[in-house]
């Protein structure tokens, strides 16, 4: 029976433990640690106590099976399984089969001794990582409900085996994706091995609590948003005994907006695929900006093209918006003194915070330098250091696209330069991008410029610097 619950699916295996804790919990003798037992746990005393553990894991089964698949279909995110959790119907399951466990005949008494005493001092640990993460979560203010962080984490904390013995490691796709390493795998107890991508937390940084707790917050905010354009994570947790920390998610191939824009350079024929494209990219933008978050890192890399979709990822450099204090801090992510972002593409308010805060708008300078390099290929400022990126994002006017590119359309000319103004309430916002970028693909180009135009300048004339000002309605008389 345990073999069996080993190669279930993620999603349905997660949900039948979610079930049996639940109960376990109203257990004496299991009582405070009845979420740290897991599979790993089970395998671990199975040679000691074979019998019981498959007892167990056959009144798991008996109990929960055709209730997890229903589950499966209704309860993608943590916080619709506990909803769920609350209805009497699957109350009244679950008190079944804590009844069961329970009841002498099946002598499973011995069994949750003995995970008692397994568990009794990694509890103390756990149970102050988890209380760390708690204080972190506290300070979050976005539009996800944070009641099921700890639940979801302690859920997600395997106390044996490592993360070869569950994920079969095909490639690495890279080392330098902030503070993880890339793995392409394939999952060994799922059935059909479709590839998957995991993030894990680099040994270097796993050993920093502060660094662990962000990861596993990243893992439960990046799990939480579920959108077409935005990559799906799975699942994220913790191999305890090896201090693993992971994020699975979807896997989108190979290619990223960044590559795709090479192979396909822009040559003003091809201006339709591009906004279809880059209308994508904003819809996940904006999604994660109806959860009061902000991105802090766009640029064409973090977008994955699988086939026409798009899909934006790395959710390690996120911010939360109107946050309370932390530590002294705001909250994001991220270390408060970390500079964050990618220099080419980050907005003066992440330089300098004097130049403003950082909100949805930062984004909008992210996306306005990525559609600079993606219609000219080249960035407006190309410095070689740190300090030359933050002076050139401050004070620099940037030549105009069309210069570089006489194929880009004055009114897409106009949106880029307005996108990238040096103060933040000089910029369009996100849905002025896309509705001007819509107008372009509903009618002609020489129909909707007018409207566009008018758009452009209400939108972003507060702000501009003169000679900002200037270029833009210059192009946008051309």
């Amino acid at each position: 029976m345990l073999e069996r619950l080993s190669q279930e699916q993620p999603l349905a295996k997660r949900i039948l433990w979610k079930l049996a804790k639940t109960a376990l919990k109203k257990i004496p003798v299991v009582g405070p640690i009845y979420e740290l037992v897991d599979e790993t746990v089970l395998k671990s005393i199975a040679e000691m106590h074979q019998d019981q553990v498959n007892r167990m894991v056959e009144l798991m089964y008996s109990r929960f099976e055709s209730l997890t698949q229903e589950l499966e279909s209704s309860a993608s995110t943590d916080e619709e399984l506990e909803k769920a959790l609350q209805s009497p119907g699957i109350q009244k399951v679950m008190d079944q089969f804590c009844q069961d466990m329970q009841d002498k005949q099946h002598n499973l008494e011995a069994l949750f001794k003995t995970v008692k005493t397994e568990l009794a001092e990694q509890r103390i640990h756990i149970q102050n990582l988890i209380e760390k993460v708690a204080e972190l979560s506290k300070a979050v203010d976005v539009h996800i409900n944070l009641e099921h962080v700890i639940p979801g984490i302690l859920h997600r904390i395997q106390q044996q085996g490592q993360c070869r013995d569950v994920y079969e490691i095909l490639e690495t796709i890279t080392e330098s994706s902030g503070q993880g390493t890339l793995y392409r795998a394939v999952h060994k107890g799922r059935k059909d091995q479709k590839p998957i991508v995991l993030k894990v937390l680099k040994q270097s940084q796993a050993g920093d609590p502060k660094a662990a707790q962000r990861f596993l917050l990243e893992g439960f905010l990046a799990s939480q948003l579920v959108h077409p354009n935005i990559v799906r994570v799975y699942d994220y947790g913790v191999f305890w005994k090896t201090q693993e920390y992971f994020i699975e998610m979807e896997n989108l191939g190979n290619v990223n907006l960044r590559q795709w824009s090479k192979k396909n350079a822009y040559n003003g024929m091809n201006l339709e695929e591009y906004v279809s494209l880059i209308l994508q990219g904003i819809q996940g933008i904006a999604y994660i900006h109806s959860k009061n978050l902000v991105h802090r890192d766009i640029k064409p890399s973090n977008f994955m093209v699988s086939g026409d979709i798009l899909k934006l990822i790395d959710f390690g450099t996120i911010k939360c918006l109107d946050i309370a204090e932390y530590a002294g801090n705001q909250w994001t992510l991220t270390r408060a003194k970390d500079l964050i972002g990618t220099p080419e593409y980050m907005s003066p308010e992440q330089f300098d915070p004097k130049y403003g805060k950082i909100s949805p708008l930062t984004d909008v300078y992210g996306l306005g330098i990525s559609l600079y390099k993606l219609f000219t290929g080249r960035l407006p400022y190309e410095e070689e250091t740190l300090h030359n990126y933050g002076k050139a994002h401050i004070e620099t006017v940037p030549i105009a696209p069309v210069e570089y590119q006489p194929q880009i359309p004055a009114w897409l000319n106009g949106l880029i330069l307005g996108m990238i103004a040096k103060q933040p309430e000089g910029r369009p916002n996100l849905s002025t991008v896309q509705e001007c970028l819509e107008q372009s693909q509903a009618t002609s180009l020489e129909r909707t410029t007018e409207e566009i135009e008018q758009r452009l300048v209400e939108s972003f004339k507060k702000g501009l610097s003169k000679d900002m000002e200037k270029e833009i309605k210059g192009q946008l008389m051309s």
